[in-house]
């Protein structure tokens, strides 16, 4: 997939699903094994196995179900590692992304635009027809058209948004957002519009 640095494409299993379930009493939301509002070593996600190799230890690529966690300054980014029946990019935010035991407030998993169906049943399956549907044309450069897709579900105050073109037109999103964050974020948002609106 593009646009996606460093991103994780998995061998796949036949016949995996995305596991999706309302998790605790607090309302979060359980997605492919991770649990909103909890660490990943709280719900049992262990650390992929490191492999040796000239006083090196990079991570063994074919260990699955666990997370690689990367550094690079004072940047952190935490991948998780599943195996399902197609391919799939899962990238975790937490409230301190270089603490692997701040709790996770985003899933961020990438597809390919082609599963946009299967991921779509999934999600559907699990929580109903989404809240809110956005259809849309969009235009690339080049002047090919491609229909876009946005699904957006509501559930205890997080948010699942769910696309079948993201970064590029071959690329899906599935976004799985903490109520904390969003919270957050609108608070960031309204304060850049209120400098913005003091500097016009």
């Amino acid at each position: 997939m593009k646009g996606v640095i460093f991103a994780l494409f998995l061998v796949m299993g036949i016949g995996q699903s995305i596991e999706i379930s309302a998790a605790d009493t607090q309302g979060d939301l359980t997605v492919l094994g991770i649990t909103l509002g909890r660490s990943l070593n709280s719900v049992g996600i262990r650390e992929c196995r490191h492999l040796k190799i000239e006083g090196l230890k990079p991570y063994d690529l074919k260990d699955t179900e666990c997370y690689r966690h990367k550094v690079s300054g004072s940047s952190c980014s935490t991948f998780i590692s599943k195996q399902l029946s197609f391919r799939m990019s899962i990238l975790v935010f937490s409230v301190n992304d270089c603490n692997l035991q701040s709790p996770v407030e985003k899933i961020q998993a990438e597809f390919n635009s082609e599963d946009f169906e299967k991921v779509s049943s999934l999600v559907v399956g699990k929580f109903g027809e989404p809240h809110k549907t956005e259809n849309s044309v969009v235009q690339t450069r080049a002047g090919a058209k491609y229909n876009k897709i946005e699904n957006i579900w509501k559930i205890n105050g997080n948010s699942i948004y769910l696309t079948n073109m993201f970064n590029n037109t071959d690329e899906g999103a599935l976004l799985i957002t903490h109520s904390d964050r969003i919270k957050k974020e609108a608070a960031k948002s309204q304060k850049s519009r209120m400098s913005d609106q003091e500097k016009f």
